[in-house]
């Protein structure tokens, strides 16, 4: 496979999700796909990923994401984007946090991931926030020691 194919594949990963195609999303990841979110929690497998996705949704149902920028280098491509959405539903997922209850906040989110493949597969995936995603934290209601916990 190309990098352009490599690139084709994440863009349409990003457009499957945007569009709730959780299918076509764990269709794109092998089997034993591993990512490390922005909090370092690791998930494997393609259930899991779709979990991670409804979970998203569930906090927040209008969630789209935006692609600002893509890299690529070798057998990775790199995606600069936005994440949007309001805070409509029950928050999961912050380790050592219940759910959090929705607020209505809108929140706003620059993100940066690094997807690698092998074999025309995705096979992990690392997860990077701007360090001003502590602010809708916040605006969702907790306090700098939840956050640092």
């Amino acid at each position: 496979m190309s990098t352009h194919d490599y690139v084709t594949i994440v863009r349409d990963m990003i457009s499957a999700a945007n569009d709730r195609d959780f299918d076509r999303v764990v269709a794109a990841v092998a089997e034993d796909y591993e990512v490390v979110l922005p909090n370092g929690q690791t998930m494997r497998g393609r259930e899991s990923i779709r979990r991670m996705l409804r979970g998203r949704t569930t906090a927040f149902p209008d969630w789209k994401v935006e692609v600002v920028r893509l890299y690529v280098a070798e057998d990775s491509v790199a995606v600069e984007s936005v994440f949007r959405g309001t805070h409509s539903g029950p928050l999961e997922g912050i380790p050592g946090l219940g759910p959090i209850p929705p607020t209505g906040v809108p929140v706003e989110l620059r993100t940066f991931g690094v997807f690698e493949f092998k074999d025309g597969k995705l096979v992990r995936g690392r997860g990077y926030l701007d360090m001003a995603a502590f602010a809708w934290l916040q605006r969702l209601g907790l306090t700098p020691q939840q956050i640092a916990a």
